[in-house]
């Protein structure tokens, strides 16, 4: 009897073990995102939104907006959110996508152009692994590495070369099973394949492509050769990288110095930022950078105009410049003008513009250094 009993213990540990194995890795989870005037938090696996509410980007059911992050109220457990405009994304960890808010381009991708105050399943796929929104559109891998996007096409930003203009469900983009991250600008693209290469589509004008020219792509290019990119984010007109060396690599709009190289000449192609081979995360905000190193140290750089670099005081910076003391911060995150960042304890931070309660602080005060949502 013994004997039969420790079999059957064996073998249900095996399949555990099998099950955990086959479990879908999740390149990009974010705890915390911020659009143009809202902000989007998990803790302890729950939705919580602050900020502007007048297209439904908090999910609350209602259009008024709130200073505090307020629970959204549907179950499930949740591991990443999106968002940058006025649309909100949320993966749950059984593989299913969640979208609420402005809808007018079907950026939700449930099939019509409602603008939804509560959140709605996305189909009825659930080997979704990583979201990223982006202004009007929104994009997603699978488990299996195919790409899928939704939303406005009008820039080719879905990297469909014969566009709808608008998509209101999933469509794939490509044969290719081998994405990896991805990141979705205002009317551009980057995203990142599980070799190593760097892949951009959609509007070039300041060379927020990094392709060496300012021509549109209306499908995937990849960015020169190298095959060591790891991270990757794109913003209004500027964008970001990071290699597996730990190096910070810049490129597109610079008029703020948001590119981090002490100038303000724009870039074609991926220049390094500074020497150092640290960088674990980059946020790229309408014109300013969020960077994480890999000591838990936060920096920012760009436009400043209020208060979204953290440094408690006014005016555009063209370097790194780091915020605060603290080396605890394991995630950041940049909106429009205000930026947000996340503790190793959980708590969260937030900075700049807070004219709608988008920081979640408990005001609509601006604020110059990092604040504690409450």
């Amino acid at each position: 009897m013994q004997s039969r009993f420790f079999t059957l213990l064996l073998l249900c540990a095996s399949v555990c073990v099998q099950a955990q194995k086959s479990k879908p890795p999740r390149p990009n989870s974010d705890l915390l995102a911020s659009g143009t005037y809202h902000s989007l938090f998990i803790r302890d696996s729950s939705l919580f939104a602050s900020g502007q509410n007048v297209y439904g980007q908090l999910g609350n059911t209602i259009k008024a907006g709130t200073l505090s992050p307020l629970k959204i109220a549907i179950p499930g457990k949740y591991v990443s959110v999106a968002t940058r405009a006025y649309t909100s994304l949320a993966l749950r960890d059984d593989g299913t996508i969640w979208g609420w808010g402005f809808n007018n381009y079907g950026e939700v991708g449930n099939g019509n152009r409602t603008h939804q105050l509560n959140p709605v399943q996305l189909g009825r796929d659930s080997n979704w692994v990583s979201i990223s929104s982006g202004d009007a559109f929104s994009l997603a891998i699978k488990s299996n590495g195919s790409l899928w996007g939704w939303g406005k096409n009008t820039s080719n930003q879905l990297g469909i070369p014969i566009p709808p203009d608008i998509s209101l469900v999933p469509i794939r983009l490509g044969t290719s099973t081998n994405w990896k991250r991805v990141s979705a600008g205002i009317n551009s693209t980057l995203a990142i394949k599980t070799d190593g290469t760097l892949w951009a589509w959609g509007l070039n004008a300041f060379n927020m492509l990094g392709t060496g020219d300012a021509s549109a792509q209306p499908a995937p290019v990849q960015v020169g050769s190298d095959k060591d990119w790891v991270y990757v984010s794109a913003g209004q007109a500027h964008s970001f990288g990071i290699k597996r060396d730990g190096s910070l690599w810049a490129w597109g709009a610079n008029q703020n110095g948001q590119l981090g190289i002490n100038s303000a000449l724009k870039q074609a192609s991926p220049v390094q930022v500074g020497t150092d081979k640290n960088w674990k995360a980059v946020a790229c905000g309408q014109q300013h950078t969020i960077a994480l190193k890999q000591d838990g140290t936060i920096w920012a750089w760009g436009r400043n105009t209020n208060g979204q670099l953290g440094l408690g005081n006014i005016g555009s910076k063209r370097t790194p410049q780091q915020i605060g003391k603290a080396n605890d911060w394991i995630e950041v995150a940049a909106g429009n003008l205000q930026s947000l960042a996340m503790k190793k304890d959980g708590s969260f931070y937030g900075w700049g513009a807070n004219s709608y309660g988008e920081l979640g602080v408990g005001n609509t005060v601006n604020q110059l250094i990092p604040m504690q949502v409450r």
